[in-house]
């Protein structure tokens, strides 16, 4: 830094500089003791804010503004007089002041605008720098006090095997996070690491044991903390043998300070590196090696292509042309400071300062700063030629001579090109010229100016920016008294915004608008292409119909800006997936389409099927809910197999979707002839049922719930089925899907909820040990988006004069774990009414048990999976155990679903599970028989 500031010293003749920052300097508001005493920003201990009252006033004052520089003349510091000062002060937000002076002791010097803005941004410069060092120490004296710990306490360590943890010592139980190292004992290796380090601790531990020797083995991964965030350490390993096997000694060291600190230095240089960007000079340094490792500056935009230095590249091969430029290299780089005047080209020179400097390996280097020092003085005939017209045109207006030279300009065209006049003139329009128009157009521009005087056309030219534009252009031809021609005028429009809205409008007809991919017409017509590029060289592509299951239930739980955040997350997961030819489409709500080309034969589209698969499964957080899970449902057909054009080959593909939907979701199947069947099958489906209801096609049957102590009856659930007049009794698990998938839902649900409260006001009454029985009915996630739902069923008992006791509402666990506080606020409400709630399908969702507690509900239903399999599979038991323990631990009663077999029905009773219902106990029945077989007294003995 010392040196940087005796280089602006020479630059400007001044006799001193200075850089000071304190990060104790007054907040800016008040002046303290320790201030007025000994002053940290002068080198006397005057106090500048009272010695310059500006500054002073600047510091208290105007906190807003950020840095100010002050020209003094003359200035006495305590110490120095000088004729002329100019300290530049800047506010550091938590970092305090910096202070940048120069200052003239003999002579009094003008300090110009642009040297007070230079001046300006060098004290940025220097603090960044002086912040940068001090980062630098902070991570030294971190360093060092991380070592006495290390020294003081000891490392983490644990021995183990292949799989779990045989020893623990007291200090990797508390890195982990547990009180006692007894707590790891025989605990998983996989529980301690990060789920992506796995197979990497795997390799490192199977290479341990497997090495002849003792030696260490040295890697970073991610520990896993039971009360924090996952911690970065590197994970050091030796073989051992302990209780007469093989093992492994692996010490943990935690890396999370030295990460810290490296973001922070990141930082740090990524702000200077910005600020050194903006700098309106060239800054450059050359390493012992003789290559560029710096060029940043404003003045780069200035130099021609063939005169840019490259960082990288050697002086020699970059700056071929200035060959006495690696001269003058070696020159500083032997210590000698100097400076160079150099002329590139007509109109630009400039002045390069070349100072030693070590590079990064300590070898003799160079630094340099080169000035734009070039004459921009407007010629005489640009002065006569500025008229009134160019001061109040809103259009760019250029004036040339007889050989395309710009000669004069107006401030209209330096809006729209960025280029100034002193940027332009001498150059030709050529220095805007984007390349979009070849040379067949400028020669007949040119034959039309020379033969009838003008030309007016529409023009693609590029801007300073390198932003490439549209311009209506004008041009006019201007003879002197003889009839010759002398001059050429230009008037040029700006149509870059008519084009944006034509782009604009473009968007709207090819894109959707909330994911920006392409829509079902755009994708047609890349699709086309793509397809016809495949039979031009006998190659194949597949399409793939790409539908998220569970999505409406989310978005109808969430709302929609929920589900428009989710649709635009899934795009992306779907687009990542990807190959750069392939083409993704949203068509509508949550369906997707996709064209992978050149996936050649057989199922070479499998695994690009399996990446979107996975991807769709990983969790997501939005707004209004948890973390959502969802799978997808994909449908495949292959070009040109199945089909050759992109319409068949998207039916096809969405007809083999609705297969592996069908299949159950979060899976995927390939186009078969027959599914075209099927779809056509499903159609006529949902015709039908969009009529069943009017109808009346419904019937509502009910299966008998015990309780498994005494075997008595406590009420039953209400299963819908459809009564078609030719297909026969069709089982809700064909039309439910198609129901919530159309929201026919939403008036099947109202039915069902008015029938099984008029069916429960027929039956005897009858009390379960002073409870009535009870009608259990589901609940979809549709009627939690309706308000009305409480008054709903309110409406429907006292249509019946039912009891609200009698009715149970049950509600899977999916459906609950939406927008909680919504949904226990209408769950709250619904057992204010009086009805009874229960969880159906527990433990096949992603419930969170501290919003369990929460919810104002009766009892669980364990689902029929769990039962099937509760003889067979441990895990099955132990999640029944599980959930039975909960209730009791909650207060609530569970039901069991699904129980088929005897052996099924012990193993819940010596559980102790409550209640039960399936086909061994009674299988759902119409209305009339299910009160006569269940709700009948039997007959007395003659």
């Amino acid at each position: 830094m010392r040196e940087a500031i005796e280089l602006l010293c020479a630059q400007v003749g001044a006799d001193y500089g200075a850089f000071r920052a304190d990060a104790f300097c007054p907040d800016y508001q008040i002046q303290d003791d320790r201030c007025l005493s000994r002053c940290p920003m002068s080198e006397s201990g005057m106090p500048l804010c009272q010695t310059i009252p500006a500054l002073g006033h600047w510091l208290l004052q105007q906190p807003e503004r950020m840095c100010e520089v002050f020209v003094l003349s003359p200035f006495f510091d305590g110490q120095h007089s000088f004729q002329t000062a100019a300290l530049a002060v800047l506010r550091v937000p938590g970092q305090g002041a910096a202070l940048l002076c120069v200052a003239h002791r003999d002579s009094a010097y003008h300090w110009s605008e642009a040297e007070r803005d230079a001046l300006a941004t060098l004290v940025g410069v220097f603090s960044l720098l002086h912040q940068r060092d001090q980062a630098m120490a902070l991570a030294t004296q971190v360093e060092g006090h991380e070592r006495e710990l290390m020294a003081a306490s000891s490392d983490a360590m644990l021995i183990h095997d292949r799989q779990r943890v045989l020893f623990a010592n007291p200090a990797c139980a508390r890195l982990v996070g547990h009180e006692s190292a007894d707590a790891l004992l025989d605990a998983p290796l996989s529980s301690l690491l990060h789920a992506d380090d796995l197979p990497v601790l795997r390799d490192q531990v199977h290479a341990v044991l497997s090495s002849d020797t003792c030696s260490e083995h040295r890697w970073q991964a991610r520990l896993l903390r039971r009360d924090g965030p996952e911690l970065p350490v590197e994970v050091s390993s030796h073989r051992l043998n302990f209780h007469g096997r093989h093992a492994v000694w692996t010490t943990l060291r935690d890396q999370s300070a030295w990460h810290d600190l490296t973001r922070q230095l990141h930082l740090s240089e990524t702000y200077l590196d910005q600020v050194l960007r903006q700098l309106p000079v060239i800054l450059w340094a050359v390493d012992g090696d003789n290559r560029f490792t710096l060029c940043v500056g404003t003045g780069l935009r200035g130099l021609p292509a063939n005169l840019t230095p490259v960082v990288g590249a050697r002086v020699q091969d970059c700056l071929a042309s200035l060959p006495d430029f690696p001269f003058q290299i070696e020159r500083a780089r032997k210590g000698e400071r100097f400076s160079a005047l150099r002329r590139f080209g007509e109109r630009l020179w400039l002045e390069t300062h070349y100072t030693p400097m070590p590079d990064e390996q300590g070898r003799p280097g160079v630094i340099g700063m080169s000035f734009d020092v070039s004459d921009r003085e407007q010629a005489a005939e640009q002065l006569q030629l500025s008229a009134q017209v160019f001061q109040h045109s809103g259009e760019g207006i250029v004036i040339t001579d007889t050989n395309g030279k710009i000669i004069a300009l107006n401030r209209a065209f330096e809006r729209i090109t960025g280029y100034t006049a002193q940027e332009a003139v001498g150059h030709t329009p050529a220095l805007l010229a984007s390349g979009r128009q070849d040379g067949n157009f400028y020669r007949d521009m040119w034959a039309s100016l020379h033969e009838q005087g003008r030309w007016s056309g529409e023009i693609w030219n590029r801007r300073k920016s390198g932003e490439v534009y549209p311009e209506w252009l004008s041009i006019t031809a201007i003879r002197n008294a003889e009839g010759a021609i002398h001059r050429f005028i230009g008037i040029f429009t700006d149509m870059t915004s008519r084009k944006e809205k034509e782009r604009a409008i473009y968007q709207l007809a090819n894109y959707d608008s909330l994911t920006l991919l392409p829509n079902r017409h755009l994708f047609n017509e890349r699709a086309r292409l793509a397809l016809a590029a495949e039979l031009a060289h006998g190659g194949s592509a597949a399409m793939l119909f790409v539908d998220l299951d569970g999505f409406k239930l989310v978005n109808d739980i969430t709302g929609p800006h929920a589900g428009d955040a989710l649709l635009v997350a899934m795009a992306r997961r779907l687009h990542s997936c990807l190959d750069d030819d392939a083409t993704l489409a949203r068509l509508e709500s949550d369906h997707f389409l996709i064209l992978a080309p050149s996936v050649g034969g057989g199922e070479s589209w499998r695994p690009l099927v399996e990446r979107l698969l996975d991807a769709v499964r990983q969790p997501c957080t939005v707004d209004g809910a948890a973390n959502v899970h969802l799978s997808a449902s994909i449908g495949v057909s292959c070009f040109p197999y199945d089909a050759d054009t992109v319409e068949v080959l998207a039916q096809q593909a969405e007809s083999a979707m609705q297969e592996a939907k069908a299949l159950g979701g979060d899976n995927f199947a390939l186009f078969k002839p027959d599914l075209s069947e099927r779809a056509a099958e499903r159609f006529n489906l949902f015709n039908a049922l969009k009529h069943a209801h009017g109808r009346d096609e419904f019937r509502l049957y009910v299966q008998p719930q015990f309780r498994l102590s005494d075997g008595k009856l406590i009420g039953g659930e209400a299963l819908i089925r459809w009564q078609h007049p030719q297909w026969g009794l069709v089982s809700p698990a064909r039309f439910i899907p198609v129901a919530e998938d159309t929201h026919l839902i939403r008036d099947i649900s109202d039915w069902v909820l008015n029938e099984a409260c008029r069916q429960r006001a027929s039956w005897p009454a009858w009390t379960f040990e002073g409870e009535p029985l009870t009608i259990a009915i589901n609940l979809s996630a549709v009627h939690f988006q309706d308000p009305g739902l409480p008054g709903k069923v309110q409406e429907a008992l006292a249509r019946y004069r039912l009891d609200a006791r009698c009715l149970e509402l049950e509600v899977t666990e999916r459906t609950v774990m939406g927008d909680i506080k919504a949904i226990i606020a209408i769950l709250s409400e619904l057992k204010r009414i009086g009805v009874r709630l229960a969880i159906d399908d527990f433990g096949t969702g992603y419930s969170s048990l501290s919003y369990l507690r929460h919810f104002p509900i009766d009892r669980l239903k364990i689902d029929r999976s769990f039962v099937t399999d509760i003889a067979s599979d441990t895990s099955a038991a132990a999640i029944v155990d599980t959930i039975l323990n909960l209730a009791r631990n909650l207060g609530l009663s569970v039901i069991a679903e699904g129980v088929e077999t005897r052996e099924q029905l012990a193993l819940l009773t010596q559980r102790g599970c409550d209640e039960a219902q399936g086909y061994l106990l009674g299988y759902p029945s119409p209305e009339a028989e299910f009160i006569k077989r269940f709700l009948t007294p039997p007959a007395p003995a003659a």
